[in-house]
């Protein structure tokens, strides 16, 4: 009797290498993909162009224009932030509604349309003082608008000194902090 699988054996081992030869396309492809989505969100905007991340358009509009820098510039940096478009940059932005849940992005949400008026407020009228400093920082500022120089209040030691706190110049916070 003579040996079937001799004759099959060919035609199996086609069909596999086929299967493997889709297979292994297949998978170029997805990590394809995944290596342009990478580049895309990652690398493009933090090493190449890194002006996708910080893109304040509405003060092009008006660039000497201080209260559309104050109300729409980038929060953090120069402003509230309350631009629609504040980035390309999908790192950028700090809430993403797919992995935070529903009551942590409405608590946020609220909170700003609370606060918001608030400083506006607040930083018009010129309430204690701080209509001359940025609207949004998180530095230290002395009664000239400077950035404030910790190394004039302290001694030798690193210790506070209340005498030359009292002749340099109280500390200033920004009305948003």
């Amino acid at each position: 009797m003579e040996d079937l699988p001799s004759p099959l054996l060919p035609q199996l081992l086609h069909r596999h290498v086929r299967v493997l030869c889709v297979s292994l396309l297949i998978n170029y492809c997805i990590q394809s993909i995944e290596l342009t989505h990478i580049t895309s969100i990652v690398w493009f905007p933090n090493y190449l162009f890194q002006a996708l991340s910080f893109f304040n358009w509405t003060v092009w509009i008006a660039p000497h224009n201080v209260t559309l820098a104050a109300v729409t510039g980038l929060t953090g940096v120069s402003g509230l932030g309350l631009n629609p478009v504040p980035t390309f940059d999908y790192n950028q932005l700090y809430i993403d509604p797919w992995i935070s849940p529903f009551f942590t992005t409405v608590n946020i949400f609220a909170g700003a349309c609370v606060a918001f008026p608030i400083i506006l407020a607040l930083w018009f009228n010129n309430v204690w003082n701080t209509g001359y400093l940025p609207i949004n920082s998180n530095a230290v500022w002395n009664n000239q608008g400077k950035r404030y120089n910790v190394s004039l209040i302290v001694n030798d030691d690193g210790l506070f000194d209340q005498q030359a706190y009292e002749n340099v110049s109280p500390c200033r916070f920004i009305i948003a902090s």
